[in-house]
């Protein structure tokens, strides 16, 4: 458990710091694809994702949600618990609470809040995304909203770490950018609905 503390530590005074997300930005795009600043626009949608850390036999953990493909936006999209900022929440962390309570029913009160990571706007669905990052002490008893929720995916967060640089996968003949079989992620994919 100590090392945990150390990590939630660390953390906390990282995300206290500049960080270079424009740039992680950069390398993920698609090729042919650049990255559009957020405008002062009002008709943006703000919203807010949790990334909810926890430990879990050992390991450092964190959850991801498949859509339902029958969600207007980001259909059948892989992503952090999250949604739309709405008339009742005071900032996007409160967003990202909300909609993770109401997603896979983290609860608000068991998350220490360590920061927040850059922001990212989306042009195709005209989000502005603001993760926010989360501690809970113990793996969450997730709860899936199976009208907002098709996949709970479970990630050990070595998993994540890359032991190289990053290089942009070339995709053979008849893979679909975006359709993967969760298991090739994470092995640990708790199904809302029967495939």
């Amino acid at each position: 458990m100590t090392d945990f503390i150390h990590i939630q530590s660390y953390l906390r005074f990282a995300l206290s710091h500049s960080l270079p997300g424009e740039k992680a930005h950069q390398m993920l795009l698609p090729a042919g694809r650049k990255l559009k600043p957020v405008t002062s626009d009002l008709s943006v949608n703000q919203s807010g994702v949790l990334l909810t850390l926890f430990p879990d036999n050992g390991q450092l953990y964190t959850c991801f949600i498949r859509r339902p493909e029958t969600m207007k936006n980001h259909a059948g999209q892989i992503s952090f618990p999250g949604g739309r900022q709405e008339d009742q929440d005071p900032d996007l962390i409160a967003t990202a609470l909300r909609e993770s309570q109401e997603e896979v029913g983290v609860i608000p009160s068991d998350i220490d809040i360590l920061g927040r990571l850059s922001p990212l706007y989306v042009p195709v669905s005209n989000f502005f995304i603001s993760p926010v990052v989360g501690w809970s002490d113990s793996k969450p008893n997730f709860q899936i909203n199976q009208t907002e929720v098709d996949d709970l995916i479970l990630v050990p967060i070595k998993k994540l770490l890359l032991q190289t640089p990053f290089k942009r996968p070339k995709l053979k003949p008849g893979v679909v950018p975006g359709k993967f079989p969760v298991s090739a992620l994470t092995g640990t994919s708790f199904g809302a609905q029967p495939r």
